[in-house]
This record gives C-alpha cells, sequence and structure tokens, in this order.
C-alpha cells in the first residue's frame, strides 16, 4: 500500500532520527528536502510548473559532490570526512524522461521525484517498499496547517502525520548551536531569540491538537527504541518489531550512526547557550510577552557573548589538535 508519512518539525527535534527508525519500517529515508510540496498543495505552484522537477535536479547536482551531511548535530557532521551521496550517471536517463513527463496528480510527481533520487543514491544499498515515502517538514508555520492538512488527504491515497515537540529551553540552545557554526558572519549574528520564540509558538499552536501522533523530544530517548517502534508502527499499522534494533545503524540524513550515538541526545553532552541566558529567555521573552523590546536587545546580547565564547572555545580545541 501506498503510504505518506509527514513528519512534522521545527528546527532541531530529531526529525531525522525519527526518519531513519521509520527506514526500519519499509520507508524510502533519503537526505531529500524542501521539494515544494506544500506549495504545490496549497496551490502556489501548478502541476505542470515545473518546479519540483528542476528542485530535485539541483539537489541530485549537489549531492554527487563531495560535501558533509547529516548526523546528530552540526558538531558531528562536522567531524567526517567529505563524501557523495549520489551517482548522476546512474540516473542521467530517467532523469530526462522523468523531466519530459506529464504528471496526472501531486502524488505522482512526488512519488517519481523521491523513487529518482533513489536510484542515485551510492552512499548505501536502497530498500523500500514502493509507494512508501517519509515527507520532512521544515515550514508548517507558513501555512494554516488545518487547511494543509486536508490538502494532503485529498492529494494522497494515504497520509499519517507525526508532530514532534521539544521543549523550548533545550530548542533555542540546540537551535543557536547551529548559528554559531555558520559559515556566513550575518547569518551568525541575525539571530533574535525572541523571533525565534514567535516562530516556535506559531508550530507549537498549529501542531498539537493537529490529527496524528504527537511525539515529545524526550519520548525518542526515554520510551526505548522498542516502545518507541511499537508505537510509531501501531499508528501507522506498520509491521512488527524486528529483533536488531539495537544493533543496526541508523542513516540520519545521509550519514549513518550506531544505536547508541543515534538515540542518546547529543545536545545533552554540549554547552551552547549559558544557563544565565536561558534563564533571562525564560524572564524576558516568554514570561513579558514580548513586551520589553530592551529585554529582547539584552537576550539577543546575551546570544552573541555566548557565540563568541563557544567560537573561542571551538578555535582552542581546534589548536590543541592540530
Amino acid at each position: 500500500m501506498k503510504q505518506l508519512v509527514v513528519v512534522n518539525s521545527f528546527g532541531p527535534m530529531a526529525s531525522t532520527l525519527v526518519s531513519g527508525l521509520l527506514e526500519t519500517m519499509g520507508y524510502l529515508n533519503v537526505p531529500v528536502r524542501k521539494l515544494g510540496l506544500h506549495r504545490y498543495l496549497m496551490g502556489q505552484l501548478s502541476l505542470d510548473s515545473g518546479y519540483m522537477q528542476s528542485r530535485i535536479e539541483n539537489i541530485l547536482t549537489e549531492h554527487a559532490k563531495a560535501s558533509l551531511s547529516g548526523g546528530v548535530s552540526v558538531m558531528d557532521r562536522a567531524d567526517q570526512e567529505a563524501k557523495s551521496r549520489v551517482d548522476l550517471d546512474l540516473v542521467r536517463d530517467s532523469l530526462e524522461a522523468y523531466k519530459a513527463k506529464k504528471f496526472g496528480s501531486i502524488q505522482e510527481l512526488y512519488n517519481a521525484t523521491k523513487d529518482l533520487y533513489a536510484k542515485a543514491v551510492t552512499y548505501k544499498s536502497v530498500c523500500y517498499q514502493s509507494g512508501k515515502h517519509i515527507e520532512l517538514t521544515v515550514d508548517v508555520p507558513r501555512y494554516n496547517f488545518k487547511v494543509l492538512q486536508q490538502r494532503y488527504l485529498e492529494e494522497f491515497d494515504s497520509v499519517k502525520f507525526i508532530h514532534l515537540h521539544r521543549p523550548f529551553r533545550t530548542w533555542i540552545a540546540s537551535t543557536a548551536s547551529q548559528s554559531f557554526v555558520h559559515p556566513h558572519i550575518k547569518s551568525r549574528y541575525y539571530f533574535f531569540p525572541h523571533k525565534r520564540y514567535e516562530d516556535f509558538q506559531k508550530y507549537e499552536q498549529t501542531t498539537r491538537s493537529a490529527e496524528g501522533i504527537q511525539l515529545e523530544f524526550s519520548d525518542l530517548f526515554d520510551l526505548g527504541v522498542e516502545q518507541l517502534y511499537d508505537r510509531i508502527s501501531d499508528y501507522l499499522e506498520g509491521p512488527a518489531r524486528p529483533d536488531n534494533l539495537r544493533e543496526i545503524d541508523y542513516d540520519m540524513y545521509g550519514k549513518f550512526v550506531s544505536f547508541k550515538k543515534a538515540f542518546t541526545p547529543f545536545d545533552a553532552q554540549m554547552v551552547y547557550l549559558s544557563e544565565t541566558s536561558l534563564d533571562y529567555f525564560d524572564r524576558q521573552i516568554i514570561k513579558n510577552n514580548f513586551k520589553s523590546p530592551f529585554g529582547c536587545y539584552v537576550a539577543w546580547l546575551k546570544y552573541v557573548c555566548d557565540m563568541h565564547q563557544f567560537r573561542q572555545k571551538m578555535k582552542s580545541i581546534d589548536k590543541t589538535k592540530g
């Protein structure tokens, strides 16, 4: 049976871990995002616009180059050897036929797009049941999710929704870590905690009461992989649990990670934002609900100070390694 699993998250909420676990249930797990699916569903792109075709061609081209990808965090991503994930030569003819084809539905276009990428993969042996795909969303707060969810149900034969959640305190710290190490200086400084909280709240309000299964960040690590598997598989009406879940490596967005590493929250091992900063965010941003512009400015300054301290610490570590 064709079935799409939509994994909703916003920022670092371990969606790639869920995707890796879904792979053991027969779903295609590949490092592909931002295909424009929501824009198609909401009528912002027509079926014959060619956007998804162009997007997957660009992704294939980029993934054919050696690069860093995946892992449990941005720090883990950097601690690996650059590698390509696909071979364009494997799908050149298929790509041209795919680009020329007139698709009759969004589902047909989406499935063909994911299948095309799967044929080009070289970093692993791809094994999945036809029509079983995973959509990792990144833009839920931009839409009326009630309408978006209905459009999913109208366009796909079978859709299941998994909504991930995480406490703001740990979420903002992990989100900040991504900006700390960003190669562009503008992205490192254009991080405003109160704005991030606004976006975080939009996501929470949008998905908390939505149809589907709600998973807390702690559930992924505290339930135990067997119970977590059963909970998800029962909801999806999926297969019985295999016996080797603790013995296999999990593909987390293009990088294989051992069970122990995958199911241990990496962020808990690192200090990104200081406890003083996090306490200040709680007081000025959450409790005051953006009523103090000065408080929001001070929150940004605290973020900048933490960022500089972190980057200096990393430079010192790199010098020691050298």
